[in-house]
Formats: structure tokens, sequence, C-alpha cells
């Protein structure tokens, strides 16, 4: 089964998104652009006003908090590899994307397409719905930061579907 999955990067700046095929897992504010069937939004989504449906899957600990009505996850352990099994448990480490990239395959898709997953600045923008470049200088170091460890976390994922039936492509 194959999913398609929206991130935030620039790269998606002049994309039609209704153009990528269903179905869809969003990745945080890409909820707000695209037609999308799961959501995957591991920060707060009371205090950022994520979606709270059906299709939001997040950390359990807010589902907890707040009695959503949606998908919880636990990711406190800060887990190192992908859980594959049928727990709530699963990849804690960088950010929603790749809790969200765990989360599909829990619920067995096997080939992922990933769009918008720049992991760096382009011109100064990161996200594709950015009005403004990023100038002040804390959060480009905060960004840097941040893009470092996802790079590292991308290529610790591709290093252990190497030798199963996943596939990731990454657009």
């Amino acid at each position: 089964m194959q999913l398609n999955i929206i991130a935030t990067g620039y790269s998606l700046k002049d994309v039609d998104l209704s153009k990528i095929e269903r179905p869809i897992m969003a990745i945080n504010y890409a909820c707000n652009y695209v037609d999308y069937d799961y959501l995957a939004a591991f920060d707060d989504p009371v205090k950022y006003n994520f979606p709270i449906d059906d299709r939001l899957h997040t950390n359990i600990e807010y589902v907890r908090k707040y009695n959503l009505d949606c998908h919880g996850w636990s990711r406190k352990a800060r887990r190192d590899k992908l859980v594959i099994d049928s727990s709530i448990e699963i990849f804690g480490r960088s950010g929603s994307l790749f809790c969200g990239i765990n989360v599909a395959l829990k619920l067995g898709f096997k080939e992922l397409h990933i769009y918008g997953a720049d992991m760096k600045l382009t011109d100064g923008y990161c996200h594709f719905y950015d009005k403004e470049e990023v100038l002040d200088k804390k959060h480009l170091w905060q960004y840097e930061r941040s893009f470092k460890s996802h790079k590292k976390t991308k290529n610790l994922i591709m290093r252990q579907i190497l030798y199963t039936d996943i596939e990731i492509i990454w657009h």
C-alpha cells in the first residue's frame, strides 16, 4: 500500500498539492493546504490549533491531557529505531515527519512518497507557506541545528529499512 506524505519544506512553494494522489498524510501545518486522510502533528495540538478528529495522530500525553478523540502514540523513551509491532510505541526522535513515517508503517503502508522534507532553508525560507525570510540569528541557529538532527534521523531510518519490504521515496 502506498501513502503520500506532505511535509512543509519550501520546495513545495509553487506545487499544486491537489495533484498529489490520496491517501495523504499531512505533517503539521501542511494540513491547512492539502486534503488529507491522516495528520501527523506531534506538538501540542491544542496549543498549535491543529484539527482534532479521527485523522490526527499525536503524542499520547496530549490525548490524555486534553481527553482528545484522536490517535495517541508513545514516543516518550526517544527510541532510536522504527517500531513496527502493534503497540502504541513509535520511533521518537526528531520531529513529526519521522513520527508520521513510523505511524504510516504501523498502519500497514509499505511504500511512502515524501514531499517537502527539505531539511534546509531555501533562499532564506523554511516552509512553503512562509511569508518572510528567516533572518533572526537565533532562529537561523535553531533551524540549522534541527536540520542537522533531521538528516541524521533520515539516514538512520533509511538504514533500518534496507533489508525490508518497505520503500521510502524522497521527492
